[in-house]
């Protein structure tokens, strides 16, 4: 199987321990990053963490920026993550599945690289350079906000439905 790569993948597992931090502070409590591969036969799948007390399984989303991250307030629920959310609650028999979208700053070193990587295509004076380094930078550091800021919660309810129709398809 060929890896797939790409600059929002990368900040998505470099910031996932960001991102549950995120979560633990907004909901006010302290949350582990989930270690265990689950399966039951039909999937397999290893969640961000589980609430046993709130019935409920936990995933995180690290956006890549602030405008991906305020998308996900005028669009519905990538269906792929809902799809996401039935199967974990499946493997971990649990009623709710909550989706969290986190917006973290990007790691130094990937905005470096972005920065390499528009220098390239770079038409402009050394104040035009200086302004777009300075705009890149902002769109990528977010501690300036506070943290009802950072954090987009979603719940989803189990659908017993679409956990029969995954049993059907599944083998096909």
């Amino acid at each position: 199987i060929k890896d797939i790569e790409s600059v929002y993948i990368e900040k998505g597992l470099r910031t996932e321990e960001q991102s549950i931090t995120t979560y633990s502070l907004w909901a006010n409590q302290m949350y582990f990053k989930n270690k265990e591969r689950v399966a039951n036969g039909y999937v397999i799948g290893e969640i961000d963490f589980d609430d046993a007390e709130k019935d409920m399984v936990i995933d995180t989303k690290s956006s890549f920026d602030i405008f991906s991250f305020d998308a996900t307030v005028a669009s519905v629920i990538n269906p792929l993550y809902v799809w996401q959310g039935q199967m974990y609650m499946w493997l971990k028999n649990r009623s709710n599945f909550r989706l969290a979208y986190c917006l973290n700053n990007t790691p130094e070193d990937m905005i470096n690289g972005l920065i390499k990587r528009m220098r390239y295509n770079f038409a402009g004076t050394e104040d035009d350079w200086q302004e777009a380094v300075a705009l890149l930078r902002d769109k990528h550091t977010y501690d300036d906000l506070p943290l009802e800021r950072k954090i987009r919660v979603y719940d989803i309810k189990r659908d017993d439905e679409k956990i029969e129709l995954a049993k059907k398809m599944i083998p096909h």
